[in-house]
């Protein structure tokens, strides 16, 4: 028998097997049982890139494309349905579907349920604003507000950890709106539709992740006890390649732009350029040769000119550098008329005038008329004398109108003949040190008096409720008491509330002022209270003031007010406007307001109220730097505080985003 004939029957033989076996897999299905002819799949709906809505309302994804497939390879019809999660599993335990998808395995569900091998692991990591710090798992987990999805595994962890504080929502993209609408400052979103819902909403880099709190695995399940069936979707899934999985989890997650083959064209046309490029270099140096040694005695000739000019640039290079690296403000003016000759980069950053807008011209053609009088009396100062004058403060104003205090050394130079020529100042911007200290001898004689209000408001309490004591000595005989013993009661809260305010004010104006952000300080001082499940409107554009450390107690404060006072009240709002003077912080409720009763008395320490000494310190904070404080809303529709920050004790700082 020749080898065409041997080939012949190989290929009949192979052709009978692939037939028989085509039969053999067809027979087989209807004679599956636990299995109907279509088979029910219910999936969460929201799940990208799993399995969520496309357009025109359809399920799409990694899930849904690999049931097609399984379709496919089983010849077994599937018909999904996708469902809020909680629904999904719901009705799956009432019987209406077969197979529930994208279910994580647990004890619990375990009793319902049994799971096919697991086909993809899960990070669950616990989201949180990035204005927020020290959240790392669960154990720092407590006391926040945490969104969660309904019916998701992670509401028991969460339980199991003792957290309770969890809100719970729809799906992940309602989390994630929530979120984007300053509703939620914590949420737990499993990894995959996490960052699809966070790049979808802009908040990628507004929020930080911790490490996962646990990873869990994606299994199909069917219900307990039809182990047909189970068995039936693991062996249709088997029958799935790795390369068709692959080919499906590139379509949904992308692949990079640059291939292999890329890569090697480029590498290929790098090593063509490199060549060429030493051919030149190589061309290039026998040509080099040649001329130079044609042009050495021209160049020989050059060369003591060409050292002398790179000495003297070099030397005016050094120069321009020293000056250009000095911190403090440096000028030079020519003393004949007092123009501008020089300054250096820190003048030009502090006071924002350039060297191109003061060359050649003098103090009064930028400066205030009185502040250019006084620095051109000083310069002729300094001439005549001809001695180095300190000018330990002045006054100036930038290009913008900021005012600043400088302290300046004004220098006279002289020529070869001693005659003056030029004029050096440097000067130091002391505004902040002048502020601080202005603040701190303010806040020192505010705390001095603050002390005497509080021992004075002591001594009161202390001597009514020893009076309360002696009354109730003669009166021990009579049955009712309950009086003069809720007065007692009452005292002693007073004195614990005073002393809990000296407590918490006592570092109060002993630490400098410093720039602070305004929503930060507004974000910490609401987040000891349950003010973080109010509606709340905040427009601030990285607003930030000069005030004393204790700021983001002036917003606790605020805010704890609205709990105690205002019962009604379910939003807060905390927004900013600008006038020619300052910056007015308005923080506003809507409440039932403060009453015309209570307004007058309601800053000061001896008002009708106790809770009033709380507004009496916000006032005290703030007045460390001159801010003040007042109450401009209208009874009946909410208490309104205005917050009046002056001009040069706020800025915008750019390089930051809170909003």
């Amino acid at each position: 028998m020749n080898r065409k004939s041997l080939t012949t029957i190989l290929l009949l033989a192979i052709a009978t097997l692939i037939l028989c076996t085509g039969i053999s897999c067809a027979t087989y299905i209807p004679q599956q049982q636990g299995i109907n002819k279509t088979l029910t799949v219910v999936i969460d709906n929201n799940y990208p890139p799993y399995s969520f809505l496309g357009p025109k309302e359809i399920l799409q994804g990694i899930s849904i494309d690999e049931w097609k497939l399984w379709e496919e390879k089983t010849g077994i019809k599937v018909n999904i349905t996708g469902l809020n999660w909680a629904d999904a599993q719901t009705r799956m335990l009432n019987g209406e579907f077969d197979v529930i998808d994208t279910l994580f395995f647990s004890n619990e569900r375990a009793k319902y349920y049994d799971f096919s091998s697991p086909y993809a692991e899960i990070d669950v990591p616990i989201f949180y604003n990035r204005n927020i710090s020290g959240l790392s798992g669960l154990s720092t987990a407590r006391g926040y507000v945490i969104g969660v999805k309904s019916g998701d595994n992670v509401i028991s962890v969460f339980q199991e950890a003792g957290i309770d504080q969890i809100e719970e929502y729809p799906n992940y993209e309602d989390i994630i709106k929530a979120a984007a609408d300053g509703k939620l400052m914590v949420f737990c979103v499993d990894k995959p539709p996490s960052v699809y819902f966070l790049y979808k909403y802009g908040l990628i880099d507004k929020y930080k992740q911790t490490d996962p709190i646990y990873t869990g695995e994606f299994h199909r399940a069917v219900k307990k006890g039809n182990t047909v069936l189970l068995h039936t979707i693991d062996d249709g899934f088997s029958k799935i390649s790795q390369a068709e999985i692959k080919e499906i989890e590139k379509k949904w997650y992308g692949t990079t732009s640059i291939s292999q083959e890329n890569i090697s064209q480029f590498f290929t046309f790098l090593g063509i350029a490199i060549l060429l490029i030493m051919a030149l270099m190589g061309w290039n140096y026998l040509l080099q040769r040649k001329v130079s040694q044609k042009t050495s005695e021209l160049q020989n000739e050059v060369e003591i000119s060409n050292n002398r000019a790179n000495a003297l640039a070099e030397n005016e290079k050094f120069l321009t550098t020293l000056i250009d690296n000095i911190p403090d403000l440096v000028f030079v003016k020519d003393v004949k008329n007092g123009t501008y000759f020089r300054i250096n980069k820190a003048f030009e950053k502090v006071l924002g005038f350039s060297q191109s807008e003061l060359y050649g011209h003098n103090d009064r053609d930028y400066f205030k008329k009185e502040e250019a009088d006084f620095f051109s009396g000083k310069d002729k100062e300094v001439i005549q004398s001809g001695l180095i004058h300190v000018i330990p403060e002045e006054i100036v104003h930038t290009k913008d109108g900021t005012e600043l205090f400088l302290s300046t050394k004004k220098i006279p130079i002289f020529d070869e003949e001693n005659n003056p020529v030029f004029l050096l100042g440097i000067s130091e911007d002391i505004t902040d040190r002048k502020c601080t200290d202005d603040a701190l001898k303010l806040a020192r004689n505010k705390l001095d008096f603050l002390n005497s209000i509080i021992f004075s408001e002591i001594q009161n309490k202390l001597f009514s409720l020893y009076g309360c004591i002696e009354l109730m000595t003669d009166f021990i005989k009579v049955p009712d008491n309950n009086s003069m013993i809720r007065t007692q009661e009452r005292l002693v809260t007073d004195i614990k509330y005073l002393l809990t305010n000296s407590k918490d004010y006592q570092n109060l104006g002993q630490k400098p002022p410093l720039w602070q952000n305004v929503m930060q300080s507004l974000l910490f001082g609401i987040s000891h209270t349950s003010l973080t499940s109010f509606e709340r409107d905040t427009h601030l554009d990285n607003l930030e003031i000069f005030a004393d450390p204790l700021l983001e107690k002036v917003f606790f404060t605020l805010g704890d007010n609205i709990l105690r006072h205002s019962k009604k009240a379910t939003r807060f709002s905390c927004r900013y406007t600008k006038n020619d003077k300052g910056v007015e912080i308005i923080f506003e409720d809507n409440g039932i307001g403060i009453s015309d009763e209570i307004r007058p008395y309601l800053f000061n320490y001896m008002g009708k109220d106790r809770y009033q000494l709380g507004l009496f310190l916000v006032r005290e904070i703030l007045a460390i730097t001159n801010i003040t404080i007042r109450e401009t809303g209208t009874y009946g529709e909410g208490a309104q505080f205005t917050i009046f920050v002056p001009s040069g004790n706020y800025r915008f700082n750019t390089s930051t985003d809170t909003k």
